[in-house]
């Protein structure tokens, strides 16, 4: 049987959108102008950030295509997968360990207060990059879970319809 990776792709193409996003935010709050290397080689600590981001999001993409593929019997038949609820957890997850380890950045490398507050308090465009990589986690995620449900259902209505044959 085929083998899909739609999760993967998704995950790489909301990569780039978050990274164009991060280095358009860049560019409109920091006064960089417009270009080239502005867009896609920014400063280092963007750049790590951005690439942790990437790297949790291709993660979360690629253990969603494989818990996808076990429910579409593609692989590993036999096993039990697990809850795509446990896919909108992970997501979450992903998105408030991501906020926490750009807090712990703030405090550690650039010196920006406290833990506490740079978690729960960040300035505006810590906040707007924050939230932006969450809801992108958080989209991910339900994105998941509404393709596992559609494809449980559409596997209940095979098998009814095979049970009735």
């Amino acid at each position: 049987m085929k083998k899909r990776y739609s999760f993967i792709i998704l995950s790489v193409v909301i990569s780039l959108i978050f990274w164009i996003f991060q280095s358009l935010v860049d560019i409109s709050f920091m006064a960089y102008h417009l270009s080239w290397k502005n867009l896609f080689v920014p400063n280092t600590m963007a750049f790590w950030m951005r690439i942790l981001w990437v790297c949790f999001a291709i993660l979360t993409g690629v253990f969603a295509q494989t818990e996808f593929n076990k429910i579409l019997g593609l692989e590993n038949k036999g096993k039990r997968h697990i809850s795509a609820i446990f896919i909108v957890y992970g997501s979450i997850g992903f998105g408030v360990f991501y906020w926490i380890i750009e807090a712990v950045r703030d405090v550690l490398i650039l010196q920006k207060g406290s833990l506490l507050k740079r978690i729960f308090l960040p300035d505006s465009v810590a906040l707007l990059e924050r939230i932006s990589a969450v809801l992108l986690f958080i989209f991910l995620g339900f994105y998941t879970y509404y393709m596992f449900e559609r494809k449980r259902q559409e596997h209940e209505k095979t098998r009814e319809l095979h049970n009735e044959d």
